[in-house]
């Protein structure tokens, strides 16, 4: 999809861009003499916020009255938006790896993405409808960091698992007239990469590229209006391409101790 290309594109650009800036900071850094270097290790917080496309691919497979569907009922839609989060995680430098576990809630904008039949992307054989789908508007993503230390720059990838939820209608396109809705929880998994950068002992800040996967799951349709008697079923799964910022607080064991008297 264009729109994926560009968030991948964009997010590669910007960790090699920054890990380049980063050796080149690194090698002043280490040029000078230095007390003591950083150290990565510790507990942090923080928020993050960027953008978000999500490709939803549906394929339904029940019409009304619960009847098997004829092949070729897509539901496939894209939509992007807004994504702003927190972060909560901890981490512990070895030498130059820095290994951690972090978690991360993301809200996404609740926006519909549609298309529109009779195509391929929406109920091909039935005229008249608008198939909007949409991911639900909390994400929640948890697993390991591996990281590379260099002085105050750390490059990192990560991965684990990924839960979330996707939403669909389908509306009479004519005037709008909302049919029947789908909403349905998913488990799946996450990769990504990103760079940080200490911008003071306890302040980082970093840019990040994720890719999550919410696995195929039946969505069973309820009824909105219209008289449709429902048992409308279709299997929905979805990936969403994030870039974000983010800025985290690190707390080690002397961040808040107070002088002693």
């Amino acid at each position: 999809m264009k729109m994926r290309s560009v968030f991948v594109g964009l997010a590669s650009g910007a960790v090699v861009a920054l890990s380049a800036v980063g050796a080149s900071a690194d090698g002043m850094y280490r040029g000078r003499a230095v007390a003591a270097p950083y150290s990565w290790s510790g507990f942090y917080v923080g928020l993050s916020a960027g953008w978000q496309g999500t490709d939803i691919d549906g394929v339904v497979t029940n019409f009304t009255g619960g009847g098997a569907a004829p092949p070729g009922q897509n539901w496939n839609v894209d939509q992007d938006s807004f994504i702003f989060g927190g972060i909560i995680g901890i981490q512990h430098q070895f030498g130059n790896f820095v290994l951690g576990l972090e978690a991360n809630w993301s809200k996404l904008q609740d926006e519909w993405g549609h298309a529109l039949s009779p195509t391929a992307d929406c109920v091909s054989a039935v005229g008249n409808r608008q198939c909007n789908a949409a991911p639900g508007t909390g994400l929640f993503t948890v697993g390991p960091r591996l990281g590379w230390a260099m002085g105050k720059w750390m490059p990192y990838v990560t991965g684990g698992y990924a839960h979330g939820s996707i939403k669909s209608e389908l509306l009479q396109a004519s005037n709008n007239n909302p049919l029947i809705h789908s909403k349905a929880s998913h488990d799946g998994w996450f990769l990504g990469a990103g760079i940080d950068w200490a911008a003071t002992k306890n302040v980082i800040i970093g840019v990040e590229y994720q890719r999550v996967h919410l696995d195929d799951e039946n969505h069973r349709f309820f009824n909105v209006s219209n008289g449709l008697a429902g048992g409308e079923r279709a299997n929905f799964e979805s990936d969403t391409d994030i870039v974000r910022a983010r800025v985290t607080f690190k707390f080690d064991r002397d961040c808040c101790a107070r002088p002693l008297k």
